[in-house]
């Protein structure tokens, strides 16, 4: 018998025959390994043909494979041959496009290679009839289909798929497919798409065979006889390199494995398809094989694509792990700043850190033309309590006395190192306005060679773009004040109900324990439904007491001396209230929320020393002053004289809460709202105060007392620990031709030119957008 895969007498090829071509039933062999022992009995014979191994001669052979193919060599033996097969057969494995393996017998697929993971061909599906020895699809006149899925599925980079019911080594029947099943008949040819090149030399296959699009694992079960929906889709006409076609008689209903279906064959794939993109690689692993890729290309063939973007295309900023070291001044010229998200070090050497402020655009435009060409927009964020990076340096402070820091008398900027001293230091000249002023006495120097102060490396306010003047009592309205938290509890039905005020409780106990003991820390508490009940902390009294305040249209304080007292002389009464107070409301059955009196009430409270009102909110405020309703969503798209008006559920429903905020920035008082809420509390009213006053709103939302109670207690220990100050005011002076268009932030303007801040902390940040001069 001739080597495997050679020519054979007596087997001319039919007179349509395409050597490049590869039977259907023939992709899934696995020509370097063995057959299996078969576990079944082979199908029938279809009628009017002779057995494959009947004695003589098979019934049809191929031709001699194309030229620069090498011979197969007889398979390694692995296993057993086959005992119920003649000997040619069981010693070697059938030549190339010869006769699909008995039933029970998985061919592995061409190459050797094992199928890669999540490859679940279709095409793969028993269909209602024994194969002849060379049949697999019908030969008739309609045109091949080609479900996507068939080739879409076999994209795979990963190791071949393992575990329960898959077999790597040697493949059995694969199980039923719904996708595509081939029909009876002769096998089609080879699809080759237009201006295919020749398969590469690291993907040929030793028998010159064109490897399998897709390769399934298979698993142990036997599939259903009759299963698949695209069994009467037939070829296109005179794609069988056979005359005539073979039909198939029905399967016996005993077979154990029903019947096989081979896979439709695709020619091979060209090395790169002109004006398409290689699919990248993703995760670590190496970038699908070209058959693969020509896949995916091809499955878009008559369906959409689930996207045309390439998410691993799309720009993103380059992560640079490395700590940059940035001087703010080198020689006479600021130094652009690093990128906001690197982490960088700030040496300062005369200008100011980025981290307190800094630029959108690092080169101004001179004229108001230039700016508006370039279409940026101008501004700086101004972030004055920043936290510096632990290598920094601390900033310097400067204390002037009494007559406090050195400053310009027409625009009162400040003593900076731009300042240009002239006449030996007697006089110098303002950067920002240009106006010329004496130089104080005890502040005079002699300058050097270059024209500066002598003394200039020795003064921070010369030498460092960044300092902190002490203020002096000129700059006070009034002295300082203590530090004041007060904590308004919502304990109404809802916030019972879903723990939101057992969670605010549990946060505050233990947030006090931070609060440091002294005369200068003050704390006070209240609650409130549709009433407001105040408690008196003194610590002469064995128990705290409450005082209900029934009106919350005309609200008022019942004490004004023992409702806010020194936490070093409450401390323990305020851990037994705040402990008591969710038992003492489990029973409440009042609905409704006197939010707005009850925030009044608070201030009338602080009024006197201002500070802190932390407030915990859960249902929407529906009594009392600045009450609120549910609003529907009708008026989202309102059009008046061609211009769309402001999305109205995104405005305050009244300006009642407005009037309150900014009566409670006059006397310094800070609002902070943590909405622990499940329903609508309409944020966009209730978020005026703490956006007015310098506050800020925490939304948990759905609240959940087993989720979010670590987060609220996190919040509220860093609201009131991080560093903060309280009653500041912030201008910003620009020099000759800029000035301040607007403020942005959470503050209150009451004035142009000053923004009014109850409480700032290192978290807050100002934007101040600049204009040319008009």
């Amino acid at each position: 018998m001739a080597a495997p895969g050679g020519p054979r007498p007596r087997n001319a090829p039919p007179p349509n025959y395409n050597p490049n071509a590869l039977a259907d039933g023939m992709q899934n062999l696995q020509v370097n390994r063995p057959n299996q022992p078969p576990s079944a009995p082979r199908p029938n014979t279809p009628f009017g043909q002779q057995p494959p191994f009947s004695g003589g001669p098979p019934v049809s052979c191929p031709g001699p494979p194309p030229p620069g193919v090498f011979p197969r060599g007889p398979a390694p033996p692995s296993g057993p041959p086959h005992t119920g097969l003649p000997p040619p057969v069981a010693q070697s494995v059938p030549p190339f496009a010869s006769r699909p393996p008995p039933p029970g017998v998985m061919p592995p697929s061409m190459g050797g290679a094992p199928p890669p993971p999540g490859s679940l061909p279709s095409a793969l599906g028993p269909r209602p009839g024994p194969p002849g020895p060379f049949s697999s699809s019908p030969l008739t006149t309609g045109p091949a289909v080609l479900p996507p899925s068939s080739i879409s599925s076999s994209v795979s980079n990963g190791p071949p798929a393992g575990g329960p019911g898959m077999m790597q080594g040697g493949g059995r029947f694969p199980p039923p497919s719904n996708t595509m099943r081939p029909p009876f008949g002769a096998p089609p040819p080879a699809m080759v798409l237009p201006g295919a090149s020749s398969q590469p030399s690291g993907m040929r296959s030793p028998f010159g065979s064109l490897s399998s699009v897709s390769a399934t694992p298979v698993t142990a079960q036997p599939p259903s006889p009759f299963s698949g929906s695209f069994q009467n889709l037939p070829p296109p006409s005179g794609s069988s390199p056979f005359a005539e076609p073979v039909r198939a008689m029905p399967p016996p209903m005993g077979a154990p494995y029903g019947t096989q279906s081979w896979q439709p064959h695709q020619g091979a794939p060209p090395s790169a398809i002109p004006g398409s993109m290689q699919p990248p690689s993703m995760y670590g692993m190496a970038p699908p094989l070209p058959n693969q890729a020509v896949a995916s290309i091809t499955s878009s063939i008559g369906h959409t694509s689930p996207s045309k973007v390439d998410p691993n295309q799309i720009p993103r900023p380059i992560p640079n792990t490395s700590v940059v070291l940035h001087e703010t001044r080198q020689g006479n010229q600021a130094n652009p700043p690093p990128p906001a998200t690197s982490d960088y070090i700030v040496r300062d050497t005369g200008n100011c850190s980025p981290r307190y402020m800094r630029c959108t655009i690092n080169q101004i435009p001179c004229t108001v033309d230039l700016l508006t060409t370039s279409a940026m927009q101008l501004a700086l964020l101004v972030q004055p309590l920043a936290l510096p990076h632990p290598s920094e340096e601390p900033l310097q402070v400067v204390d002037f006395g009494e007559s406090g820091p050195v400053r310009c008398s027409r625009c009162k900027g400040y003593i900076n190192p731009f300042v240009k001293f002239i006449d030996q230091g007697r006089r110098f000249i303002c950067n920002l306005c240009g106006h010329t002023d004496e130089t104080p006495r005890d502040y005079q120097c002699n300058l050097g060679p270059d024209g500066r102060r002598r003394d200039a490396d020795e003064r921070p306010e010369l030498c460092r773009g960044t300092v902190e003047f002490v203020a002096t009592k000129e700059y006070m309205v009034r002295d300082p004040m203590p530090a004041v938290y007060f904590f308004l509890i919502d304990v109404s039905m809802n916030a019972i109900q879903t723990g939101a005020t057992a969670a605010a409780c549990s946060a505050i106990s233990q947030v006090i324990s931070d609060l440091p003991d002294g005369p200068r820390t003050l704390v006070g508490v209240a609650t409130f439904d549709s009433t407001i009940h105040f408690y008196n902390l003194k610590r002469a009294l064995q128990q705290p007491l409450m005082l209900i305040v029934p009106d919350v249209q005309d609200v008022y304080t019942p004490l004004q001396t023992d409702v806010i007292v020194q936490l070093s002389e409450c401390r323990q009464h305020l851990e037994l209230l705040l402990e008591s107070i969710p038992t003492m409301f489990q029973n409440n059955r009042t609905a409704d929320s006197a939010f707005g009196a009850a925030v009044k009430a608070a201030f009338l409270a602080m009024k006197s020393t201002g500070g802190k009102l932390l407030v915990f909110q859960s249902v929407l405020p529906s009594t009392g002053i600045g009450a609120l309703s549910a609003r529907e969503a009708e008026g989202r798209t309102n059009v008046s004289s061609a211009e769309k008006e402001a999305n109205k559920l995104l405005q305050p429903a009244d300006k009642t809460l407005k009037t309150m905020a900014i009566e409670f920035a006059e006397y310094q008082v800070c609002v902070d709202v943590f909405l622990t809420t499940q329903s609508y509390v309409d944020i966009a009213s209730i978020s005026v105060i703490p956006r007015t006053t310098g506050g800020q709103v925490y939304y948990y939302f759905p609240f959940s007392a087993l989720a979010d109670s670590a987060k609220l207690y996190n919040d509220l220990r860093w609201n009131i620990t991080r560093p903060q100050g309280f009653e500041a005011v912030m201008r910003v002076r620009c020099s000759q031709g800029l000035q301040v268009q607007e403020y942005s932030g959470n503050y209150c303007k009451r004035i142009p030119t000053d923004v009014d801040l109850p409480a700032i902390d290192c978290d807050k940040t100002i934007m101040v957008t600049l204009k040319h001069d008009e």
